[in-house]
C-alpha cells in the first residue's frame, strides 16, 4: 500500500508548475459547475452553497495566479525592489543609500 502512494506522489511532483497550476483551474472549473448546478436545481439550502462555492474558489484561483506567477520567490523579491525603489522617491534621504547599494549589487555581480 506505501509503494502506491510513493507511486501517486511521485506521479504528481514529476508535473512542471505551469501544468499542476492547469490542472488546479480545471478542478476548481469542474467544482464551480456542480456548485452552480446543485444551486440552480435548488438542492442544496444557501449555507451548504456557500460551503462548496468556497473551496472552489480558491482552488481555482489559486491555480489562476500560480498560472500567472511561474516563480513566486522571484515575484516576492522584483515586489519587495520596487517597494524599496518607491520608498527611496518618496524620502530623498533613502535615495543615497539606494543608489549605494545598486553599486555594490553591481561590483558584486562584476567579480
Amino acid at each position: 500500500m506505501d509503494n502506491g502512494s510513493r507511486r501517486l506522489r511521485s506521479d504528481w511532483m514529476h508535473l512542471t508548475r505551469p501544468r499542476r497550476a492547469l490542472w488546479f483551474m480545471v478542478a476548481g472549473g469542474i467544482l464551480d459547475a456542480a456548485t452552480v448546478i446543485v444551486c440552480a436545481l435548488d438542492a442544496v439550502s444557501a449555507q451548504q452553497a456557500v460551503a462548496m462555492a468556497l473551496p472552489a474558489a480558491l482552488i481555482t484561483g489559486g491555480g489562476f495566479i500560480a498560472l500567472l506567477v511561474p516563480d513566486p520567490w522571484c515575484a516576492w523579491r522584483r515586489g519587495f525592489m520596487h517597494g524599496c525603489e518607491a520608498a527611496a522617491r518618496r524620502d530623498p534621504s533613502l535615495a543615497a543609500v539606494n543608489v549605494a547599494q545598486k553599486g555594490l549589487r553591481e561590483v558584486r555581480l562584476a567579480a
